[in-house]
This record gives C-alpha cells, structure tokens and sequence, in this order.
C-alpha cells in the first residue's frame, strides 16, 4: 500500500522552504558581521601600532614588547575568526544543501528554469568550473592578518635594535 501526501504537502514544503531560505540569509548576514568586527580589530590595532610607532620613534624597546603582545593577542583572535568561518561555512552549507533537496521535490511552475535557483546556480558554476562563496576570500584575508603581526613585530624588533646599536637614525614623521 503506497502511502498518500496530504494535499497540503507542497504548502507545507514551500512553507519549510522559505522558512530555511530566511535562516540562511540570517546566517549569512551574521557572518558579514563577524568579519566587519574582526576587520575593524584589526584596524583598530594596526592604528594604534602606527600611533606608537610614529610617537616612540623606536628608541626604546617598549614598543617591540607591546607590538610582541599585540600579535599574540590579534593571532588569538584571527584564529578566532578563522573558526567562526568555518562554522558558518558548515551551517550554511547544511542549509543549502537542504534547499536543493527541497527544490527536487516541487516543480517550479511558471518558469523558464527546470529547477530551483539553489540547483541552478549550482549547475552554472559547475559549467564554469568554479567554486562559489566567499569563505576562501575571508579566511584569505584572516590569514593575511596572522601573518602581518609577526612580520611587524620582527621588522620593528630589528629597527630597534640597529637604532639602538646607532646603525640606523630614530624613525622621524616629519
């Protein structure tokens, strides 16, 4: 005995779908936020690194020793940063996903298109060979982060260090 769909079953799909369509741009507008507050982060700390910089003229090594602390406070929080990424990228993921399951079951009526828009972009990027999504881009840009702050810290010890020695002059902002 086949077992019979209530006749309000695609209602309570396209009920589920929009439900899940609305968690998934929920979820993306809160990953936009978490990068714009690690983004200003790390604004914020490379100003007030600049901000030192230009007012200790590296002839003492306190700057040295609170860039060194800065770096590891801003390799916690990249990394940080770096985990909420992929967790957001595995939420999101799940959904879409679940979305395109979805978007089998019900016909799209009155559309030049054979199947939903989530499948559907799906099958352009396939034909173009790329991948889509911006997780790449932003892991990219935490991890130009991560290895900024040791850079600076290694450049601004070694400055010190040979304007201490005399070898080269104080940084001057003049």
């Amino acid at each position: 005995m086949t077992p019979t769909l209530p006749r309000n079953f695609n209602d309570h799909l396209i009920e589920e779908y929009k439900c899940i369509v609305e968690q998934t741009g929920n979820l993306s507008d809160r990953r936009q936020t978490t990068n714009d507050i690690y983004v200003a982060l790390n604004t914020l700390f490379l100003t007030g690194l600049a901000v030192l910089l230009t007012t200790s003229h590296l002839m003492s090594w306190y700057p040295a020793i609170i860039i060194g602390i800065v770096t590891l406070i801003s390799w916690f929080i990249n990394f940080t940063w770096l985990s909420l990424l992929d967790r957001y990228r595995t939420l999101i993921k799940v959904r879409i996903d679940y979305l395109k399951q979805l978007e089998t079951l019900f016909p799209i009526k009155g559309a030049n298109i054979k199947q939903g828009i989530y499948l559907e972009e799906e099958a352009i990027y396939q034909q173009r060979g790329a991948r889509f999504g911006f997780t790449a881009l932003e892991r990219r840009l935490a991890g130009l982060f991560i290895a900024l702050y040791p850079l600076l810290t290694i450049g601004i010890v070694i400055a010190t260090y040979f304007t201490q020695k005399g070898i080269i002059l104080p940084l001057s902002f003049n």
